[in-house]
């Protein structure tokens, strides 16, 4: 008896135990392993934790975020070398550059003029991270001392207010990034300092949020249409899909895996562009933090890893499709609370 009571007890505490780190850690926006496959960075409300591969925590980079905005996100991005982490997103006056070995911010760049609802880009070898702004504006900063390198006013050069709203940026070489606007991309060479071409965007809705280019240089758009960013070509390979919330490519651009409001993850063979799975889990019901960058492939390809806007993060094997890991360690976060207690549900009653 006495043993089944302490066993009780322990339960209950171990129970207890993790709702007060889930609540510590608040909820999770965003997830992406460093270039070695060792850690994983996730940013939400808290700022950025960092896991092993097993999901034992091994770091914490607190960063305060203004409590009045309940819809903040975090984008977190590794640079080339694993030593440094961008991190950015929805309502925040700042991109923080944190050093991941010294476990703080060393940098931060003042983007309160801005509107960056996609994460900033590393270049391929430099510590330089850029950014498209619904200001009109494209920004490439030295992320070691925040200061802007280099910046093209998008705006001037656009036909209309749609075409300078950034959702995106992708380095197509060591000198050449492009910005991609609603309607336009823009081809940007940062050793002249200046714009060498603007390219069409077709089709509607044009955006994926966040958007990501592939090994190949290609953009795939909710549309259907895939980019060429080299060339500024598209063809259209898929069907449309109105509610694509996140796509992320394989390393090698072999698969993509796409999220849409829903239950369910679709992956799609990146050469025949043929839905080859579909997986339970997508568990995006909400906009809320539906903008971050929730898909991320481990370096290797191997596996790929969802961050919901439930309480868990879940990781699939890439050739079985098996769930390798489901872990409870973040709140669900206060949009989608707030929906399931006005409808009466639980998070059970709407997805698996």
């Amino acid at each position: 008896m006495h043993t089944r009571i302490l066993l009780l007890a322990i339960v209950l505490a171990v129970i207890a135990c993790s709702i007060s780190l889930a609540q510590e850690r608040g909820w999770a926006s965003s997830i992406e392993w460093s270039p070695d496959g060792q850690t994983i960075a996730i940013g939400g409300s808290a700022g950025i934790w960092l896991f092993d591969n097993e999901f034992n925590e091994v770091g914490h980079i607190p960063i305060n975020l203004d409590a009045k905005y309940i819809d903040s996100a975090g984008f977190v991005s590794w640079n080339a070398t694993g030593e440094w982490l961008a991190y950015s997103g929805i309502n925040l006056d700042t991109v923080k550059v944190v050093d991941v070995g010294k476990r703080k911010v060393i940098t931060d760049i003042d983007a309160s003029r801005l509107q960056l609802w996609t994460p900033v880009v590393w270049h391929p070898t430099d510590n330089l991270i850029v950014a498209g702004a619904f200001d009109g504006k494209a920004y490439i900063w030295d992320a070691e001392t925040g200061q802007e390198r280099f910046l093209v006013d998008i705006r001037a050069e656009a036909s209309g207010a749609l075409d300078s709203e950034a959702i995106g940026s992708c380095w197509i070489s060591y000198d050449t990034v492009v910005i991609v606007t609603v309607e336009l991309g823009y081809v940007l060479n940062i050793a002249e300092n200046r714009m060498e071409r603007k390219f069409y965007i077709p089709g509607w809705p044009r955006w994926t949020m966040p958007t990501q280019c592939n090994s190949r240089n290609e953009l795939m758009l909710n549309s259907g249409e895939l980019v060429n960013l080299e060339t500024g070509t598209s063809t259209r390979v898929t069907d449309t899909d109105y509610y694509r919330m996140a796509l992320e490519w394989s390393p090698n651009s072999s698969h993509f895996v796409s999220s849409s409001f829903g239950c369910n993850l679709r992956v799609f063979d990146g050469g025949t562009y043929q839905v080859v799975q579909e997986l339970a889990g997508g568990r995006y019901w909400t906009s809320l933090a539906s903008e971050a960058k929730m898909i991320a492939w481990h370096p290797d390809g191997s596996r790929f890893a969802v961050v919901g806007e439930f309480d868990d993060i879940r990781v699939w094997d890439a050739e079985t499709y098996e769930l390798l890991q489901r872990f409870h360690g973040f709140e669900t976060s206060p949009g989608v609370s707030a929906a399931l207690k006005s409808l009466g549900k639980t998070e059970k009653d709407l997805c698996p």
